[in-house]
């Protein structure tokens, strides 16, 4: 009689172990369309292709620094936020039409990157990709939200046409997110402090479509063995804090993400006050205002000389302006192949 119980368990666990290398092994769907790539602000990122889509964070709200004791998704910015860059969402007397959210890939449960995330699942019916701290504030703001995958880091995922590789890294470091580590154990209301936006992990995205690999990092930091085998064509790159004492080593944080990924083009992010809201109604120049640490300071402008000397070309993108991929990787066509080609010398590989 103890047999069946056993033989039930095992076959249980083979049926887990299956399933979960199958998600891991998932094929995405053939790409149909040319892939566009909108970059929001902060670390808000779309890649569309036709009427499919991703997302990474969004975060639309933006509340100011007065308000930093008691904070909460802001309906007014996150709606007209979806319907600009073009995603369609369901909340409200006029439901607007657009491209399909397909996922919203979370960094972390940090406010500017996790407070808008609840909301703008259920409003696009995406699914929600993110660490347990991340579930706990998504749930905080809608408590019947479903469609949540909760991460660790090493996953993979396929949402249509897209590839999705979650990669566990470091926050940047500072006094701020010391303050935020820690696991939350319990949900995020709306209207907590910002200190309740609490994290043990942090992701970087490395995105396949068709031919193409896309590498989002979010923060300013690094694992300490590198992002090991992670070639990208483009990489959104975190510059958020790299001006400050604490900050991670520019030359070395330049080599391990860019130079180790061979990709020909980095596009800065994180690199706007997001204590100030978007201004949809401006020129495209001036949607955003730069953060005192974060904008074209001395530690950017070290960033453009590595550039300079290694070949790799720096795109410095307005907000809610969408740009074809391909456009982007024409200004430095032929590197990432002829990087990988040359990985050893190319590379700057640490020996």
């Amino acid at each position: 009689m103890r047999l069946r119980p056993l033989l039930f368990s095992l076959a249980s666990m083979l049926a887990l172990t299956a399933s979960a290398a199958a998600r891991a092994a998932c094929p995405p769907t053939p790409a149909t369309a040319p892939l566009a790539v909108n970059f929001l602000g902060v670390s808000t990122i779309v890649l569309r292709a036709g009427n499919e889509a991703i997302m990474v964070d969004g975060f639309f709200s933006r509340p100011s620094l007065l308000n930093m004791l008691s904070i909460r998704p802001n309906r007014g910015r996150i709606l007209p936020g979806l319907e600009m860059a073009g995603i369609s969402h369901r909340e409200g007397p006029t439901p607007t039409e657009g491209a399909r959210l397909l996922a919203l890939l979370v960094a972390q449960a940090h406010h500017d990157h996790s407070m808008d995330a609840g909301f703008v699942a259920r409003a696009t019916g995406a699914t929600l990709v993110g660490s347990p701290s991340t579930a706990q504030v998504a749930l905080g703001a809608v408590s019947d939200l479903a469609g949540i995958d909760r991460v660790e880091g090493g996953e993979q995922r396929c949402f249509g046409p897209f590839g999705v590789k979650i990669i566990a890294s470091p926050h940047a470091r500072g006094p701020i997110p010391w303050l935020l580590r820690g696991e939350l154990s319990s949900r995020v209301r709306p209207g907590s402090w910002v200190f309740a936006f609490r994290d043990r992990l942090n992701f970087s995205f490395l995105v396949s479509y068709d031919k193409h690999r896309i590498l989002i990092h979010p923060s300013a930091a690094f694992p300490r063995d590198g992002l090991v085998d992670i070639h990208a064509d483009i990489v959104f790159l975190s510059v958020g804090d790299l001006a400050a004492p604490y900050a991670v080593n520019l030359e070395t944080y330049w080599r391990e993400v860019v130079r180790r990924s061979c990709a020909g083009v980095v596009v800065p992010i994180h690199w706007d006050d997001f204590f100030r809201p978007v201004d949809l109604s401006a020129p495209a120049s001036e949607r955003l205002r730069v953060a005192r640490l974060g904008g074209p300071g001395g530690a950017v402008n070290r960033l453009r000389d590595f550039a300079r000397r290694d070949g790799v070309v720096i795109r410095e993108l307005n907000a809610f302006e969408e740009h074809s991929l391909e456009g982007l990787l024409a200004a430095n066509e032929g590197f990432t192949r002829q990087c990988r080609e040359n990985r050893p010398r190319a590379r700057g590989d640490r020996r």
